[in-house]
């Protein structure tokens, strides 16, 4: 099975996260899996999000998802990618984490 992956990306104020932050980035962690397995349900189990561990104030959260879903989480003109990015980025900001 090929796969291919989406970023979403999201700055820290520091290099550190909070128990708040950490609680943030999982959240969005849990959305972000909620929504493409909305999105693809074909894909299921399939479909994996996995965020690294902070770097120069940088969360990265990215999902997996096998090849012939990938255009129904990307969406025309990658509207859809870029909606997650939005919900996403807002949902950890209300713990101080800025997204971009």
């Amino acid at each position: 099975m090929s796969e291919d992956r989406v970023q979403v990306s999201g700055a820290g104020q520091s290099p550190a996260l909070s128990p708040a932050q950490g609680l943030a980035v999982e959240r969005s962690s849990s959305l972000l899996l909620y929504v493409a397995r909305a999105l693809a349900p074909e894909a299921g189990e399939r479909i994996v999000v996995r965020h690294d561990p902070v770097r120069d104030g940088v969360v990265s959260l990215s999902v997996t998802v096998p090849t012939e879903s990938l255009g129904r989480v990307i969406g025309r003109g990658g509207r859809t990618a870029g909606a997650l990015r939005t919900v996403v980025g807002a949902l950890a900001q209300r713990s101080g984490l800025a997204a971009k």
